[in-house]
């Protein structure tokens, strides 16, 4: 029990599994155990496995404290917050004295969005323990996403120095840095809790992002594949048993491309399934049944099928029917599979290696490219700009990395250019009040389904000759068609700690600062925007963004 106490402190569940077990074992009847091993197996992601244990521990000790505390992390880690609160009521009004109890409540309110009881929750906790690490950890967690990271860093950096080797106040703080894009300081941060904490899967992921937009690539792919960590809420589990291909040579081979994240993602990675697509004997391809026409353009040869996703035992079970049941009955021999985010870990390494698509990587249907050149003629002879102001997602922690429409007027006065609206989400009340507000018109396309008919609008956005984009589906359905883009964002990773985009030369980013004010950002964009006008220079941002190590 010692050595799996110890491993357990150190957070290296994995480790201490086995002893638990032993312990189990050997005492079959001591009931204690079982708690600790449903606390184990959450932590592992085998969540069925957990749930029973649970409702055995359930049966013979009732509600009990550590009982509660587990059962409350689960439905927290399982993104369940509105039961996550009610166990946690439970728990309080059961163990009024547990610190932990009142700590995950404020936790569970942040990810209601319910930041002011959250804050206020904790700020009283504070005033009765000040010492308390885990209630500044978790004020700073609400802090951030209600008022911006700078502000919650302040609290992040007082939990820091009440136990600067708490892995969890560091890899918040890692975080914090991400957000702000201080990649080299998320770096440091990060490396830190990996020394503390070296099964620290989420901070890995994190730092992924961290090393790609610094240009290390190497790196930065190889922490990239922590995503795949069963142990994380988001991550697939994918149901055939192909083996997982490992960069063996894939001549006279067969391999499954396996679609995963969102359709954004999968939009960005497509760019590396050539390298696949050129040296495989068969290629199928597993996607978002979106994209499945752009794909039989793209990739004439491969196979292609929809996949099928729905949340079994606790967890996102991902499946492509198509290929798997002939599989299955011995009908289909495939003999390698990859997820579509783990193909550059074997062919980017290096920014030599990475391929350049001036004139995109995706083939909408040429008929669909007229008709659309067409519709947009009848408006103007004028250059078209499509633009898009946010995601669809509206989560308080993604709206601080978008725009208003209504801070849009600079842009939207600019003259010499027709405005097309290219937001898949529902906006029909921003763009009336926009139209309203500014004086101007923002063309819709009729009978476009922005966000079903992907094929449909990679079509449309091949038509025009700009877009401005956050970093967000719309933005890459433009680059992987050959459009020009001017990405509102700071740097984007997929730039790899270059200016110049490789990857998608047509693509340009302008840079936002942390604390710029978004109407002030947009009015830098106006400018570049007039500029393009009068010179037809797309690159126009190119020339007024800070140089990698300024920023």
């Amino acid at each position: 029990m010692k050595l799996g106490k110890r491993a357990t402190a150190k957070q290296d569940y994995e480790a201490a599994l086995p002893f638990y077990f032993e312990l189990w074992n050997r005492e079959g009847d001591n009931k204690e155990v079982l708690v600790v091993l449903a606390f184990l197996l959450t932590k592992l992601a085998y969540r069925e496995q957990a749930i029973l244990l649970l409702e055995e521990a359930l049966a013979s000790f009732g509600a009990r404290e550590d009982i509660l505390q587990v059962l409350g992390d689960m439905a927290m880690n399982m993104e369940m917050y509105e039961l996550a609160e009610k166990l946690f009521r439970i728990y309080i009004d059961t163990y009024p004295l547990s610190k932990i109890a009142y700590n995950n409540l404020a936790s569970v309110l942040g990810n209601l969005e319910r930041f002011d009881e959250a804050i206020d929750l904790m700020k009283e906790l504070i005033g009765i323990y000040p010492e308390e690490t885990q209630f500044w950890n978790t004020l700073a967690s609400s802090v951030s996403t209600r008022d911006g990271e700078e502000a919650g860093l302040v609290f992040y950096n007082e939990a820091y120095r009440l136990d600067p080797n708490n892995p969890s106040v560091m890899n918040n703080i890692a975080r914090s840095y991400t957000f702000m894009g201080k990649a080299k300081e998320a770096i440091e941060m990060g490396e830190k809790v990996i020394k503390v904490n070296p099964n620290a899967y989420d901070t890995k992921f994190l730092l992924g992002a961290c090393y790609l937009t610094t240009g290390n690539l190497q790196k930065g792919w190889e922490y990239y594949e922590n995503r795949r960590d069963a142990r994380r809420i988001a991550a697939l589990v994918y149901t055939n048993n192909i083996p997982e291909w490992k960069g063996k040579s894939l001549k006279g081979k067969s391999i499954l491309i396996m679609s995963e994240q969102g359709v954004g993602d999968e939009i960005m990675f497509s760019a590396a399934i050539k390298h696949i697509y050129e040296q495989a004997e068969q290629v199928y391809i597993g996607c978002d049944k979106r994209l499945i026409s752009l794909y039989e353009e793209t990739f004439p040869k491969a196979k292609i099928c929809e996949h099928m996703t729905a949340i079994q035992k606790g967890h996102i079970m991902r499946s492509f029917p198509d290929f798997e049941i002939p599989q299955r009955a011995g009908e289909l021999q495939i003999d390698y599979r990859i997820p579509i985010g783990s193909i550059p870990l074997y062919f980017w390494d290096k920014h030599e290696n990475i391929p350049s698509y001036d004139k995109g990587f995706l083939k909408p249907q040429p008929d669909s490219v007229k008709f659309w050149k067409k519709e947009l003629d009848k408006i103007s002879k004028r250059p078209k700009v499509g633009i898009a102001w946010r995601s669809g997602n509206l989560a308080a922690t993604r709206l601080m990395a978008y725009t208003k429409l209504s801070d849009w007027g600079d842009v939207l006065k600019t003259k010499g250019v027709d405005f097309i609206n290219v937001q898949y989400s529902d906006c029909q009340e921003e763009l009336a009040a926009a139209e309203k507000k500014f004086g101007i018109k923002i063309h819709q396309m009729e009978n476009m389904d922005l966000k079903n008919d992907i094929a449909g609008s990679c079509a449309l956005f091949q038509a025009l000759d700009l877009v401005l984009s956050p970093g967000i589906t719309t933005g890459w359905q433009a680059a992987a068609v050959g459009t020009p883009v001017w990405w509102l964002t700071g740097r984007p990773h997929w730039f790899y700690g270059e200016n110049k985009s490789r990857l998608v030369p047509n693509s340009n980013f302008i840079h936002r600062d942390l604390h710029e004010d978004g109407g002030i950002y947009l009015g830098r964009v106006a400018k570049l925007l007039a500029e393009y006008v009068k010179t037809g220079d797309d690159e126009a941002p190119l020339k007024h963004n800070p140089k990698p190590e300024e920023i």
